[in-house]
């Protein structure tokens, strides 16, 4: 999947799925929002100390994930979040913030950002 990663590269996945939300739905809208505020012309991909993520290869964005109807929606997100792990790659979720990539990251120990 995305094994044009650089080893220890930080893979930014959307997670657009709200469908087990329990009150209120909008999660699955998450990833694109963050994005465009991340985007916009108020702000940028610098940190506090002037560090600039935009330019450094080891940042990618791993796109939004897309959904199929005949497997479980947590069986295909820890799917994906072992595809980039197995990269070498450090994860960051966007969007769904059920247990399930909490879990798995939790039964992996390794590459987690928190």
């Amino acid at each position: 999947m995305n094994s044009h990663l650089p080893f220890q590269s930080v893979a930014v996945l959307g997670v657009p799925f709200d469908e087990h939300s329990s009150f209120l739905q909008g999660p699955a809208k998450a990833p694109q929002r963050i994005r465009e505020a991340l985007r916009s012309g108020s702000t940028n991909l610098c940190v506090e100390s002037g560090f600039d993520l935009g330019e450094d290869e080891r940042w990618r964005d791993a796109g939004d994930m897309s959904f199929d109807e005949n497997t479980p929606p947590f069986e295909q997100i820890e799917k994906e979040i072992a595809e980039l792990l197995e990269t070498g790659s450090r994860v960051l979720t966007l969007g769904e913030i059920t247990r399930s990539p909490i879990q798995f990251f939790e039964r992996t120990q390794e590459n987690i950002l928190s």
